[in-house]
């Protein structure tokens, strides 16, 4: 991007467009100038953390605090618990009375002591037994994966308190901020409904099998039954009765969504899978600490793979290249995944930020995709994809592929995404299959004042979007070229703040 260094303003930027009507006027003439983004992104990290300019470098070994090296002894490692030393009688007197004094702060509701503060305390440091998602799903317990690790945390029974109540529209706050707390960049929600939204679940869950069939129930809890063998026969069961879905979406890195096909660029998708993982099994230990059940799964565990339900329940719009554009961060999502529950939840409704419609006229990401895997019509349609290609990988042509083994449904209006190809392509190759994510228009934070300006023009009118999908291609916001992939290990990485990632 050293080409480019700009000195126009947002006015004029906005004006050259004719859009410089009252409000977005007044925005664009209060911004300042666009920083000069070459001389941004030239600046390579340092051995020293950044710091403000007053903080003084002091000699090696000369920290402001004192130390008398000769006096300093080694320590005795033991028994970091104090109340751990005590006999076994008085161990047990004190633990009585925290007890105690636990279900008295929960039953009178003490602000910060609440069951949910102390379900919110316990979910954090709730450990699961076996890595959860992926490749690896086969060495963890069906019931862990799906029920989540219960018995890690108390629940409102073994305190002998009531379970947490709350209007859907408390539960649905309360559920929003834990969702963030451990991990999710956003939350929304909807619910499964017979004849419609049912048939988003999965009839077998793909991390395990087709053996392994997730089922409906009149019963009052769920349950699992498997073999305990690494390729699972058995059923996952959701009650009927469990009607509320959480949706919440996964993000990635931005930055190494850039590095192109790179193990740089893999290891931001692999880091938010694992994400994935890590805010499944909290908020589930979350929700059996206030007394509800939830069942959830990995990236295609139980529905299917990213966008339907944030598609369909305010989460964002459904992109050309089938993944979800969100307003905020636009594609940037490793994953879309639900949890279902029986806590009482409303739900929200889907939206128009007019990126389905932008897309219409924007063909960057089917464009640059190596595997040809993205449909390049301008107008989606009830159609499938191909039955039969290569994905660009010589030897490798799918002659039996079934539209259907890739959720490859008629049943809604989109362009259709060639799955073989994209994933025979990454995986030959040891690619990224963050080409399309990272060339997408909407792949921008908010940070910089023009991308909401332009993001609240597309939400108004479709009249300007060939212009913007040609500015983003001027502006050399695309993936980086290969010899700067390498880069990344100089570079000064900003610490992502919560709630997009927390770890």
């Amino acid at each position: 991007m050293s080409f480019f260094h700009s000195t126009v303003s947002r006015r004029d930027f906005m004006k050259n467009l004719g859009i410089a009507g009252a409000g977005i006027g007044a925005a664009a003439a209060a911004a300042p100038a666009f920083t000069d983004m070459a001389d941004v992104i030239s600046k390579a990290q340092s051995i020293h953390p950044k710091n403000p300019w007053y903080v003084k470098e002091r000699e090696y070994l000369n920290p402001t605090t004192e130390i008398d090296w000769n006096k300093m002894e080694r320590f005795e490692g033991g028994p970091y618990d104090p109340v751990k030393c005590l006999s076994t009688a008085d161990y047990q007197k004190i633990m009585a009375e925290m007890g105690a004094n636990r279900k008295n702060f929960i039953l009178n509701n003490a602000p910060g002591k609440t069951l949910r503060d102390f379900a919110l305390n316990m979910s954090a440091a709730a450990y699961p037994n076996a890595v959860i998602w992926g490749p690896y799903v086969k060495h963890a317990r069906v019931k862990g994966y799906f029920l989540g690790e219960q018995g890690s945390v108390f629940t409102p029974q073994m305190l002998g308190v009531p379970r947490w109540e709350g209007t859907p529209e408390d539960n649905a706050r309360m559920m929003r901020s834990v969702f963030q707390h451990f991990g999710a960049a956003e939350v929304s929600f909807g619910e499964i409904i017979e004849g419609k939204t049912k048939k988003l679940i999965n009839l077998s869950t793909t991390d395990w099998g087709p053996n392994m069939r997730i089922m409906f129930e009149d019963v009052d809890k769920a349950y699992v039954v498997d073999d305990g063998k690494d390729l699972a026969t058995g059923k996952m069961v959701i009650p009927n009765r469990c009607k509320s879905v959480i949706v919440f979406k996964i993000r990635q890195s931005q930055e190494m969504t850039k590095k192109g096909n790179s193990y740089i660029a893999r290891s931001g998708s692999n880091k938010a899978y694992d994400q994935l993982a890590i805010t499944n099994y909290r908020v589930k230990a979350f929700l059996n600490g206030i007394g509800y059940e939830a069942m959830s799964g990995g990236t295609f565990g139980i529905t299917c793979a990213r966008p339907g339900w944030g598609a369909l329940f305010g989460m964002g719009e459904l992109a050309r290249s089938m993944q979800m554009i969100a307003p905020t961060e636009g594609p940037v999502m490793r994953a879309t995944a639900i949890m279902v529950t029986d806590l009482p939840l409303p739900v929200t409704n889907p939206i128009d930020a007019g990126t389905n419609k932008f897309c219409h006229s924007c063909f960057k990401c089917a464009d640059i995709c190596p595997s040809g895997a993205i449909y390049k019509e301008p107008n989606p349609d009830f159609i499938q994809c191909p039955t039969n290609h290569s994905g660009g990988v010589p030897g490798y042509v799918a002659e039996k592929l079934k539209p259907e083994t890739f959720n490859n449904s008629p049943g809604y209006k989109r362009w259709p995404l060639n799955h073989f190809a994209c994933r025979s392509y990454w995986t030959v190759n040891s690619a990224s299959d963050n080409w399309c994510i990272g060339a997408c228009v909407f792949n921008k934070m908010d940070e910089a004042t023009i991308h909401p300006l332009i993001k609240m023009t597309v939400g108004a009118s479709p009249v300007f979007n060939g212009f913007f999908t040609n500015m983003d291609i001027a502006f050399g916001y695309d993936h980086q070229p290969e010899d700067k992939w390498e880069d990344w290990w100089n570079e000064e990485h900003k610490v992502v703040p919560m709630p997009f990632t927390n770890y």
